[in-house]
């Protein structure tokens, strides 16, 4: 078993439709839904594990990452920071269905060429949904479109 298939994610997209330029529908369906129905408290550990409690504060826009440890405990954070806690949430699963964790955390630090090379995590700081779900979904899309195609050869 290879150290990819060890990290595997606990997402797993609900159809195996092939990638064609987009995320297809089932997966970006999946990580939306999985994103929005996932108890907050759940979304807190993970992206805790994931990314770590400062990453997490920052895309949250928070003044201290020690917030973050209160959520754990079920203190529920205000609508906005779980809203941008949310989308950094779905973010991160899209990412996970082609890439490893160090390179989902790569991306989420590294300056974007489609947001003014500002960081997606700073970006989603700043309400940027939509910027950073789609970029996340081009970047996703482009890997499994180019394993697909190496399969393919």
């Amino acid at each position: 078993m290879s150290a990819r298939e060890r990290s595997t994610p606990r997402f797993r997209p609900a159809s195996d439709v092939p990638f064609r330029g987009h995320m297809t529908p089932p997966i970006a369906t999946d990580t939306h839904r999985q994103s929005l129905t996932t108890p907050f408290p759940a979304v807190a550990q993970e992206l805790q594990a994931a990314l770590g409690q400062a990453l997490v504060a920052r895309a949250a826009n928070l003044k201290t990452p020690k917030t973050v440890g209160r959520w754990l405990q079920g203190i529920p954070p205000r609508s906005e920071t779980e809203q941008r806690t949310r989308t950094l949430y779905r973010t991160v699963l899209i990412l996970r269905v082609a890439y490893a964790p160090e390179t989902v955390r790569g991306w989420l630090l590294s300056p974007h060429p489609h947001m003014a090379q500002q960081a997606p995590i700073d970006a989603i700081r700043d309400g940027r949904d939509a910027d950073v779900i789609g970029a996340a979904e081009a970047f996703c899309s482009a890997e499994l479109d180019s394993q697909a195609a190496a399969v393919a050869a």
